[in-house]
């Protein structure tokens, strides 16, 4: 077989492979593919270097495996809302609405934690300060206030514990 019957075969080879028939694929064609255009004309593409020239470069060094290192979570201080003229005026508005979607999660604190779980899982109501000094003796209580899924209020509240009657 001559040159030119050469080509002619790996040409239409190369077309049955890109039509679908894998008995007719050639290893040595690899990264070309004959993709079929408007019309009956068929155009070759030439794939990646590395598809056409698989093989023909050695590395001269390994590529070390990337470890992942995991981000830090700083902890963020919870801030006290009492303090905050902000945070204070926001806390009594948000007592006050009457939003179905806003929740309110009541935490009693620890030194500086959390103690899970929330002692209260509700919706805001105005009365919460006294209900959480008569109920639950005072102390520290961290407040989370969502909206949906939006944090409106995260804060700590300290509350006195109650006075006793003689």
């Amino acid at each position: 077989m001559n040159e030119r019957q050469s080509r002619r075969t790996h040409a239409s080879s190369l077309q049955r492979c890109a039509i679908g028939d894998p008995l007719s694929c050639d290893p040595s064609s690899r990264g070309t593919q004959v993709a079929p255009k408007k019309g009956t004309h068929q155009v070759t593409h030439k794939g990646t270097h590395q598809a056409t020239h698989e093989g023909t470069h050695q590395a001269t060094h390994q590529q070390e495996p990337k470890k992942h290192r995991r981000k830090s979570k700083k902890i963020r201080r919870i801030p006290y809302i009492f303090g905050n003229d902000r945070l204070d005026e926001k806390l009594f508005n948000l007592l006050d609405e009457h939003d179905p979607q806003v929740r309110m999660y009541v935490y009693r604190m620890e030194d500086t934690r959390k103690i899970a779980p929330a002692i209260l899982i509700c919706a805001p109501f105005p009365d919460l300060l006294e209900h959480l000094r008569d109920e639950y003796y005072g102390g520290e209580f961290a407040l989370i206030i969502r909206r949906g899924k939006i944090i409106e209020l995260s804060g700590i509240v300290s509350i006195a514990s109650p006075l006793r009657l003689r």
